[in-house]
This record gives C-alpha cells, sequence and structure tokens, in this order.
C-alpha cells in the first residue's frame, strides 16, 4: 500500500453512524437508513476498546492503541502501562519508511487522539509536551483547530454551526492530500473528526449526527483519491470509543429523529446566545425573550409542539435561573452551559425518542470500515490494537 488514510471519528460508536443514516432517511421521509459513504466499503467490522487496566477507556488509552498497536494505562499517551518506554506509532513507521506523513483533527492538534500519533508523555493533559513532542517527530504536516493552551480547548465551529467563510474537515483533507502527494513516495495520513466526541459527551444529538455527516465528506476526499489509485491505496475508518451511550428508541417501537431538523445550532452556541441576551438585558431577560431565542434555534412552538409538562420544566428553569442570581452552569468534560439551553436540548432528544447513558466512555464496541488494498484483513474479530499492526504489515513499514 503507498497510499494510507486513517480516519478515526472521536466517540463515534456503532448507534452514532446508525442514528446518523436514520435521521438522514428520516429528513427525506424514509424509515430506514440513508448510507453514509464509508459504511458502505466491503468490510465492515467492528473492534474492542478496553484499555490495560480499565474496562472503559479513554480517549489518551484509546488513541494509543490505535496509533502504536499497544495497549496502555487510561490517562498515558504513547507511553506503556508501566510508564517506561515510549511507545511508537504507525505514523513514526510510516515516516521511518520514507513517507509522507500528515496528522489533521478538528479539534486540537495536542489532543488525545492526534497527540496519540507523535507524543510520548505520561498524562494526556501535558499539552506544552505534547506539542514539543510534535515538532520532535518531524512529521510533514500537522493540521486541526487550534494548540490547547492552559487546558483551553480550540476547535473548527460545529458544522451545525459553520458560517460560509468556516474552514471544515472536508477542507483540511482535500489540502493534506494535495500536499502529500507531491512526490512519488506515497503517504500515510491521520484524520480525526474529534467533533463527534464533544458533541456525544454534552448529549446533543442533532449537533452529533451532523458530525458524522461532516465526517463523511472528509472521508469522501479520500474515496475520490482511492478511485484514482485504486492498486494503492487503502482507507480504513474507525472510532476510538464510543461517547454517551446513545439509545436509538425508547420504548415506543418508533423514532422521530426528524424533529432535530429544527436545531438550528449546538448546545454551546445555544448557552452563548442566551448570555448574550443577559449582557444585551442587564440580566433583565423576560420569559417572551427566551422564548423567542428557543424558537428560533429550536423551533419550540413553532414547528415543534410542546406537552404542557415541557412548557412548565423551561418557565422552572427560567424563574431559577433568570432571577438575578449567580446560574451555576452545567459542567461537561469540554464545556459549561446555560441549565435552560441543556434542558432545552434534553427535551429535543426525547421528542426524538433518544436517550443517553451517561455524559462520558461506554465500552461498546465501535465500527471498523475499510476498502483498498488489503481491505479483507480487516475481517475477523478485532481489537484495536490490531489496526495499526495491519496497516504496517500492508504497508510494508516494517
Amino acid at each position: 500500500v503507498k497510499y494510507v488514510f486513517y480516519f478515526i471519528g472521536g466517540g463515534m460508536g456503532v448507534n452514532q453512524v446508525n442514528g446518523t443514516e436514520m435521521y438522514l432517511a428520516e429528513r427525506d421521509s424514509i424509515i430506514g437508513v440513508k448510507g453514509l459513504n464509508f459504511a458502505s466499503f466491503p468490510v465492515r467490522n467492528y473492534a474492542t476498546t478496553y484499555s490495560s487496566y480499565h474496562g472503559v477507556t479513554c480517549s489518551a488509552a484509546a488513541g494509543t492503541a490505535l496509533a502504536t498497536g499497544e495497549k496502555t494505562k487510561n490517562g498515558r499517551l504513547g507511553m506503556d502501562k508501566e510508564q517506561k518506554e515510549p511507545l511508537y506509532s504507525v505514523a513514526v513507521r510510516a515516516k521511518e519508511a520514507g513517507r509522507k506523513v500528515g496528522i489533521i483533527t478538528s479539534v486540537g492538534m495536542n489532543h488525545a487522539t492526534p497527540a496519540a500519533f507523535y507524543g510520548h508523555q505520561p498524562r494526556r493533559t501535558m499539552y506544552f509536551e505534547l506539542g514539543k513532542d510534535a515538532i520532535k517527530a518531524g512529521f510533514d504536516l500537522y493540521g486541526g483547530g487550534g494548540i490547547i493552551q492552559g487546558g483551553l480547548q480550540t476547535t473548527l465551529p460545529y458544522a451545525i454551526d459553520r458560517e460560509e467563510d468556516d474552514f471544515t474537515l472536508s477542507q483540511m483533507t482535500e489540502g493534506a492530500i494535495d500536499f502529500l502527494s507531491r512526490g512519488k513516495q506515497g503517504f500515510f495520513l491521520m484524520v480525526e473528526g474529534g467533533l463527534i466526541d464533544y458533541a456525544c459527551h454534552v448529549n446533543d444529538a442533532a449537533t452529533a449526527f451532523r458530525e458524522v455527516e461532516d465526517f463523511a465528506d472528509a472521508v469522501q476526499k479520500a474515496y475520490e483519491f482511492y478511485l484514482k489509485h485504486p492498486d494503492e491505496t487503502l482507507i480504513v475508518v474507525t472510532a476510538d470509543h464510543e461517547t454517551g451511550g446513545i439509545v436509538l428508541g425508547t420504548g415506543s417501537y418508533q423514532l422521530n429523529l426528524r424533529v432535530l431538523e429544527n436545531q438550528r445550532v449546538s448546545l454551546e452556541k445555544l448557552t452563548r446566545e442566551i448570555r448574550e441576551l443577559r449582557d444585551m438585558k442587564s440580566n433583565q431577560v423576560a420569559w417572551e425573550d427566551v422564548q423567542e431565542l428557543l424558537a428560533k434555534n429550536l423551533g419550540f412552538w413553532n414547528t415543534v409542539n410542546l406537552s404542557t409538562e415541557d412548557e412548565q420544566a423551561l418557565k422552572n428553569c427560567y424563574r431559577e435561573t433568570f432571577s438575578g442570581k449567580t446560574v451555576e452552569m452545567v459542567k461537561n468534560l469540554y464545556s459549561e452551559n446555560e441549565p435552560i439551553a441543556q434542558l432545552s436540548i434534553n427535551i429535543l432528544n426525547r421528542l426524538a425518542k433518544i436517550s443517553w447513558a451517561s455524559g462520558g466512555h461506554g465500552a461498546g464496541v465501535v465500527p471498523v470500515y475499510a476498502i483498498g488494498v488489503g481491505a479483507e484483513w480487516f475481517n475477523g474479530r478485532l481489537d484495536n490494537t490490531d489496526i495499526p499492526r495491519i496497516i504496517e504489515a500492508l504497508a510494508k513499514y516494517e
């Protein structure tokens, strides 16, 4: 294999993919699925994700397994479980074998998954040290939403929030292909759709499904390259772990995913708009102002009918959080959100017949899709550590 594409959907479990396909179908008034491009690849499989000492992996241990083929302790990046030796990734092997190497992501470049391909640190939060590791690795191309500094997360905008001039993961992938394919030595490109994970941590189904769809747009750029070089190219699509424990259906033998089409912004942007409303009105915000904002962004009272109980819950939350007192935000892994914004998203999820198990990771298997030279090697029972080892063998990086 001369050209390797390694796509990793952050937090993208089986139901994130299936839910997106069912949502896209319902948008077209179809009960069933509207297939994403990678879900139609000839090899469709699953992989386990547990780490060395935990049934439920963290992103650092999962990234290390997907990058190096070795399991480690939760929290560690590119180091063995005893924290004695560095673990070197398939990207490093590709560079040593003379290939060009690119690492791109929709989140911070020194975030867990991208950093697992070049970094060696005992804690994933050692962002400064991981930044230096990127320089030492000397890969040909790095691209992302920014560099995490002091815990401050910088990312691309969510697809649902994107404005006309915003950069996209698809554009980054296309640019990476153009740059890395100059010359005859071949390349290895890892692409992470990290914002799927972010959306699932806050249980925002509409935003998560749009991120999976956006991730597929990036995969499409690789697929178009594959069509031009079918005898030299391998594309592998997988995930680091599942996030949120999303469940499609709440016991009523039906879904209503189409209602999510009424959501125009992510939970985080909805929070920002509520805060802007507070500032503009010096925190003297009327219930009618909140209603107008929720109607504009979620379709409430317009295209989305609310029960008396849901409307009362929103009013009660309004009274508690717009009383002039300091508001206690709903804290999640990567954000803090307005209580009425979180409640509104929860209501929309429930109307869509979606539930969530948690705001963290689960131990469920993750999907694996492959097309191209040697794709059949990804059949059979897989662990996440098998994937980079198979890539190394097929591309002859040893």
